[in-house]
């Protein structure tokens, strides 16, 4: 319905309501149908947008808290061409670096654990060495003691049982001729003849008393002098036949050397006069350069090494060519006699106690 202007009628239009309402229906079916499908793609859009940043970044995230940690075995696999396929890149860089350093510091630690493993195990080695070396030296120091002793006792034994029972002969000899009557002076030249025997025995067995314990040609006379000597008196009264041969030894050493060099050969000496049964035996002394060299042969009964345990007076010789930086070594076989060599070197300190 609507007025007209040019009179007092109004026209009035009637239509169908199906017909009016058609186009804003139309209309309103196509908003609603834009509005979803414009719904759809936000939601599309949000969904993408999601995919392509939010995961990787979470995922970055997740990365980083683990390498944070410590762990650094697993990838990160973020595929992307932008920012964050970037960072990745750098954070997966960064991974790989973390993990070849930890690989690097973990065979480090492993190097360096094996070493002091096997520090620790030399050090106990060392230490255990040390803990039987201190046993065998107190062992060999109580050995020593005792032989010192036995020493003492045997020559204070050889004292009052030879020589100063000797002496007593001698003393009550000279006293019967001090009592003899003139007359009786002519028939006394027998009992003169044997105190002059006695006296001489005597001296003999004082000089070989105190050659034993320190020579005094070893002093004054060299070191080949007095093993010569010494071995007169025990190989000579033992019965074996010897020799003594020296290849540029005259010259004087050392005085702790010659000491060494002498204690030795003469405890080997002593050796084959007690105990080897020995017929002959032949001593060598030489020296060679900056090495002294000694060697004690016989022809006695030998023994076997494995088998017989080595005395006092054995430990004691290789004891002092320990402490004098050199070596001695034992050739023996049963029936086949025994072989003694000492080597030293002539230079460097000679590390022993001189005898007292």
């Amino acid at each position: 319905m609507a007025p007209l202007t040019s009179g007092p009628y109004v026209a009035i239009l009637e239509q169908r309501a199906d017909v009016a309402l058609a186009l804003p229906l139309r209309l309103r079916q196509r908003l609603i149908l834009f509005e979803s499908l414009g719904f759809m793609v936000t939601m599309l859009v949000a969904w993408v947008t999601t995919r392509h940043v939010v995961k990787p970044t979470e995922r970055l995230t997740t990365a980083a808290q683990r390498i944070a940690a410590g762990e650094v075995e697993a990838p990160i696999n973020v595929a992307a061409q932008d920012e964050i396929g970037t960072l990745a890149e750098s954070l997966e860089i960064m991974r790989l670096r973390l993990q070849a350093w930890g690989s690097e510091l973990e065979k480090q630690v492993r190097e360096r654990t094996s070493e002091l493993e096997e520090r620790n195990r030399q050090s106990r080695l060392l230490y255990e060495t040390l803990q039987s070396h201190e046993r065998q030296l107190r062992s060999l120091l109580g050995k020593v003691l005792g032989a010192q002793e036995d020493e003492r006792k045997r020559v204070s034994r050889e004292l009052h049982d030879e020589i100063g029972q000797a002496l007593s002969a001698l003393t009550m000899g000279l006293e019967r001729l001090e009592d003899a009557r003139p007359e009786q002076w002519v028939n006394l030249m027998d009992q003169v003849e044997r105190l002059r025997e006695l006296a001489k025995g005597t001296l003999g067995d004082l000089r070989r008393l105190t050659v034993a314990l320190r020579p005094a040609a070893l002093d004054d006379l060299g070191l080949v002098p007095a093993i010569r000597r010494y071995a007169e008196l025990y190989l000579g009264d033992a019965g074996v036949d010897f020799d003594v041969q020296e290849e540029n030894a005259g010259s004087r050493l050392d005085p702790s050397l010659e000491t060494v060099i002498y204690r030795v050969v003469q405890e080997a000496i002593n050796n084959v006069a007690r105990h080897s049964q020995a017929t002959r035996a032949k001593i060598n002394l030489s020296s060679r350069g900056d090495t002294f060299v000694a060697t004690v042969e016989d022809n006695g009964r030998g023994f076997d090494p494995l088998v017989t345990r080595e005395g006092v007076g054995l430990q004691g010789m290789r004891e002092r060519a320990s402490l004098a930086g050199g070596q001695l070594t034992l050739d023996s076989q049963t029936g086949h006699g025994t072989r003694v060599r000492l080597q030293l070197p002539l230079t460097g300190k000679v590390g022993l106690l001189r005898d007292a």
